[in-house]
């Protein structure tokens, strides 16, 4: 990511996101593929409340043992999370959609002086948040492998009231795990989300100050401020 462009970066955070639910619908969108995006929402959110209920008994359940105990509430907090991730992605939908759609058009028409104005400010974040990235995916695919790293029975410490022993159960069990696991990470995509909307901002503000230095026109200066106005609503 270090040396990506904003186009690349704009890709891999949307693939993120539309694994983790979060990313913005595309309003061109057929039917059939808003339905699928609903099914895939409501599957990632019967998931994480699954795993959200066996955590919540794993709490109980554990209650006197201090590290499991604590384990669990730590899983939980990144659980609830990313619940409240995909309801308030799922809520702000059409403003996100509009943003990002906003963003995508600067991207293919700007000019390379544009292009530059924005990737100056995500040069800010890139190295802290591919640092991060990279840190959670590691730790994504250490979760996902602990069963078979430790002696532990599942990625996460929840507590189920059936046993798992029969290998259909606990493929189903471990999947689930697995899933919630990615869900949780990929949500990082809000985070970078917010990263390039904030420089695509800040690159429209700079772009606009340039222009405002060249102002000669009572004309020019109106459409610089009917410009601003669009940029910070």
């Amino acid at each position: 990511m270090f040396n990506m462009n904003s186009r690349q970066i704009l890709y891999i955070v949307e693939l993120f996101g539309t694994f983790a639910c979060t990313w913005p619908s595309d309003p061109n969108s057929s039917k059939k593929q808003i339905i699928f995006r609903n099914v895939r929402w409501l599957f990632a959110m019967l998931n994480l409340t699954l795993l959200m209920i066996s955590l919540t008994l794993a709490i109980y359940y554990f209650r006197r043992d201090v590290f499991i105990l604590m384990k669990s509430i730590s899983e939980m907090t990144s659980v609830i999370e990313a619940i409240l991730d995909l309801i308030l992605c799922r809520l702000n939908n059409d403003q996100l959609q509009v943003l990002v759609g906003k963003v995508k058009t600067f991207i293919e028409v700007a000019n390379e002086h544009e292009i530059k104005a924005m990737e100056r400010y995500m040069d800010r974040y890139k190295q802290f948040l591919s640092i991060t990235a990279s840190a959670i995916i590691i730790c994504t695919i250490l979760f996902s492998l602990t069963p078979f790293l430790s002696a532990q029975e599942l990625p996460l410490d929840g507590w189920l009231p059936f046993s798992i022993e029969s290998p259909g159960i606990y493929c189903i069990i471990y999947i689930n795990h697995v899933y919630c696991i990615y869900l949780m990470a990929f949500c990082i995509s809000i985070d970078f989300m917010i990263v390039i909307l904030f420089s695509y901002s800040a690159a429209k503000l700079n772009i606009l100050k340039e222009k405002l230095r060249h102002v000669n026109d009572f004309d020019v200066l109106v459409s610089c401020i009917k410009e601003h106005q669009e940029i910070i609503e």
